[in-house]
């Protein structure tokens, strides 16, 4: 199945690549449905995968100036020590109920991906928000609160579940 694993990783980086968003939406339910990965393996696999590719375009990204690099970082407070969190807590269930946690972990799986679709659909009828523009965007102090309380919520459901970093951020900046 080699060839296989690489094209699907290639097919889902060329996605993520293009649009910043759709790598754990896609790689974990892959490896789970098609490969027959359990679910905790697939987290780890994609959380991995996701983090050599991504890397990659986070610096492309910074390098074209499409990077605001405070709200990065606010948005990296809540998110990192949150996201160390999620996986902490899917390795301790792990611990706790052997392969008797890979049916709840996929319940997770599954509420993380219905949650992202729910947010991409709203989004397509929602039209509120701060229109797009070329204005230099200054950070007040209530940016900052939404920033770290955002990617506290968002960073714990990628720990646990893998799913969503692009999907739950890229949407949260396109929606707001």
């Amino acid at each position: 199945m080699t060839w296989q694993f690489t094209l699907t990783g290639l097919l889902i980086g060329v996605l993520v690549g293009l649009t910043g968003m759709g790598g754990g939406s896609l790689m974990t339910p892959i490896l789970v449905i098609v490969f027959g990965f359990k679910p905790t393996y697939a987290v780890g696999t994609d959380i991995l995968h996701g983090a050599i590719f991504k890397t990659f375009g986070a610096v492309r990204h910074r390098r074209l100036g499409t990077v605001h690099g405070h709200l990065t970082l606010w948005m990296f407070a809540g998110s990192g020590p949150m996201s160390l969190l999620g996986v902490a807590v899917a390795s301790r269930l792990q611990h706790a109920y052997g392969d008797g946690v890979q049916s709840a972990e996929g319940y997770a799986i599954g509420a993380a991906l219905l949650l992202g679709a729910s947010g991409l659909a709203a989004k397509t009828f929602i039209k509120r928000g701060v229109q797009p523009s070329d204005a230099p965007f200054i950070l007040q102090r209530k940016d900052k609160v939404r920033a770290v309380l955002l990617g506290a919520v968002f960073g714990f459901i990628v720990g646990l579940t893998s799913v969503g970093s692009g999907t739950f951020f890229g949407l949260v900046m396109v929606m707001i």
